[in-house]
């Protein structure tokens, strides 16, 4: 089955601007955090990503992520999966994962790789391995004398502790910066709903995504209508209506009034802008007892 998707447009570039009041703001700060993951940061690119990494702890924090951020001056593998252990056993809630940004050294493995085809011969492999910083309770040898910097045998508990992922060395320290920096932020803006995927379209359609985060009902408002004032040359206005925001639904944010000042906020911006051009899509709500009185809400307001 294919789905062909059509719109029409007027002569000329149009813009539409994507109200998304769908996306679920919870305040972590309040609820007991549930498990705890590790930043490690190379000391040499820290100063250069404080804001987006502030930011990247935030986001998790409000996953209800305890977050414990390292600036990182290990210069072994060693060093490192030290600290990763006397951090997994000393740390509650429990540690779970640990993130390497820069250089942080890595420990290199060798092993043999054998195939179940007989006309393929074992291969040896020997490289860069994150499994000596997850498995925190095995061991690790150096015994092969042709690979004396890698570990080549692991044995004891081999299951992992933890998971690790790394944002490595890019050419140079500014690069690094630079790389992380962009990837920091366009992680925001996908936890956030604010990733705009319809950016750089070379056809004249434009669209403008508006997802609030603010996490109290009074000021989630005012922050719509603080964006809606400064807005420019739009020719539609669109909400993407999640009544799961709603203060009896999972959100526990949004009450029937805030609907309906919301609805008012797009007539009376969509009218002062483009002739009252606007329309609104379902996109969620799960308390049926409630939905019901949100959605009329909105539908009052925006009428």
């Amino acid at each position: 089955m294919s789905i062909n998707y059509y719109y029409q447009r007027i002569a000329g570039e149009k813009m539409i601007l994507i109200l998304m009041l769908f996306f679920l703001v919870s305040n972590g700060s309040s609820q007991t955090k549930e498990n705890s993951i590790v930043i490690l940061v190379d000391s040499v690119i820290s100063n250069g990503i404080v804001p987006e990494l502030n930011i990247f702890k935030s986001d998790l924090e409000i996953e209800n992520y305890k977050v414990i951020l390292k600036t990182s001056t290990f210069q072994t593998p060693e060093e490192v999966r030290g600290y990763l252990q006397a951090l997994y056993n000393s740390t509650s809630p429990k540690l779970i994962g640990a993130i390497l940004m820069g250089r942080i050294p890595l420990a290199r493995q060798h092993f043999i790789m054998t195939y179940t085809n007989p006309n393929l011969s074992p291969t040896n492999h020997n490289g860069l391995s994150t499994q000596f910083f997850s498995d925190l309770n095995g061991n690790f040898y150096k015994n092969n004398p042709e690979y004396p910097e890698s570990y080549s045998e692991h044995d004891g508990d081999t299951i992992s502790e933890i998971w690790v992922s790394v944002l490595p060395f890019y050419q140079s320290n500014n690069n690094t910066i630079i790389e992380i920096k962009q990837y920091l932020d366009k992680n925001h803006k996908y936890r956030n709903g604010n990733i705009n995927i319809l950016s750089g379209r070379n056809d004249g359609f434009r669209v403008k995504i508006l997802n609030p985060d603010s996490n109290e009902h009074t000021s989630y408002v005012k922050e719509v209508e603080d964006y809606m004032r400064k807005l420019k040359n739009i020719d539609i206005f669109v909400a993407s209506a999640g009544f799961d925001q709603g203060i009896e639904d999972w959100g526990h944010l949004l009450y029937p009034e805030d609907y309906l000042e919301l609805g008012k906020l797009m007539k009376e911006y969509s009218t002062n802008l483009c002739d009252g051009r606007r329309y609104g899509l379902l996109e969620g709500g799960y308390n049926h007892d409630v939905l019901p009185i949100n959605v009329n809400s909105f539908c009052e307001g925006f009428k």
